[in-house]
């Protein structure tokens, strides 16, 4: 195991310098799987290090969040487009939400994408914003980030949601302040994103979960470490299992393909691009022939936490 390096670059998570070095990722390898397996060019790619914090999160530096054309170009993809437009009763991250919605309640949604989370709220107040609605959100989505909002409508939700959104961003910290800004004294910050260790992060060069879609891999314990840090007291962190949909997406890949750990999740190796290949185009007459077994499939964190307030 790599020892701490304090030389290395803040956690965005917890701001602090004790990680450890999990590998180093060949940008030009990452670049390389994106064009492989999703048909999208992110263009040229800095060699990113992988750091694991002691706060429980982990994090690529330095990291290039992708821009709206990368995502508009890889929305277009039918693998993604499916799981982007899969029903919102198949999301497992919205119903772990859902308990913690009172009818009545002012609901922000950031990062919204098509406004899914709304259609499950019928006795709350649903608001969805995405900075690049224009391009590729639903209509009825405004085109606005957290910080423009909050400055139109300061402190005035009750709930102010997140999901698979956190790991996206450079820095999160900014984020979830800019989401406190909506939020009302007492109200609530939910926040969803890709846990680690899980089911994804053992599927080795699984390039959906590296930069510059995911820069950030997160824990029920990073999250509370971060809502502490941010002056939430914590109601909930838990792992969140996947729903249908997923489990369809990664139960078979996970079974066909040898266990990676962190500090071997990207490798060059033309038999392991093959195999992962294989196992992809095995995934689906699988799915259709023998099920997806019974074995957990564990993708995400879930975060629910309180402003200070009455």
């Amino acid at each position: 195991m790599t020892a701490p390096d304090p030389r290395g670059p803040l956690c965005p998570a917890c701001g602090g310098a004790d990680h450890r070095v999990l590998q180093r990722v060949p940008g030009p390898l990452l670049r390389a799987l994106w064009r492989a397996e999703f048909g999208v060019d992110p263009g040229p790619m800095p060699t990113p290090t992988h750091y694991a914090c002691s706060c429980g999160v982990t994090f690529f530096s330095p990291a290039r969040a992708g821009d709206a054309a990368f995502y508009e170009a890889l929305y277009r993809g039918f693998t993604v487009r499916g799981w982007m437009s899969r029903p919102a009763t198949d999301r497992s991250d919205f119903l772990a939400a859902l308990p913690h919605i009172r009818p009545g309640d002012a609901v922000l949604d950031v990062g919204g994408h098509n406004g899914a989370f709304g259609t499950l709220l019928r006795d709350a107040r649903y608001t969805a914003i995405d900075p690049h609605a224009d391009r590729y959100a639903s209509a009825g989505v405004l085109p606005e980030t957290a910080a423009e909002h909050a400055a139109r409508r300061p402190e005035h939700y009750d709930v102010v949601t997140a999901f698979q959104v956190i790991e996206h961003v450079e820095e999160p910290r900014q984020l979830a302040q800019e989401m406190l800004a909506c939020l009302k004294p007492g109200g609530l910050l939910i926040l969803a994103g890709p846990t680690w260790p899980s089911t994804m992060t053992e599927i080795p060069n699984m390039v959906i979960n590296a930069p510059p879609h995911h820069l950030t891999w997160w824990s029920p314990a990073g999250f509370r470490r971060f809502a502490e840090s941010l002056g939430l007291s914590v109601i909930e962190a838990r792992e969140v299992e996947g729903g249908p949909a997923l489990r369809e997406g990664y139960y078979w890949l996970h079974r066909l393909m040898p266990k990676a750990s962190p500090e071997t999740a990207f490798r060059h190796s033309w038999p392991l691009h093959l195999r992962l290949a294989l196992a992809a185009l095995l995934r689906r007459p699988l799915n259709a022939l023998v099920g997806t077994g019974s074995g957990r499939v564990v993708l995400d964190a879930l975060l629910v936490a309180r402003k200070p307030g009455p």
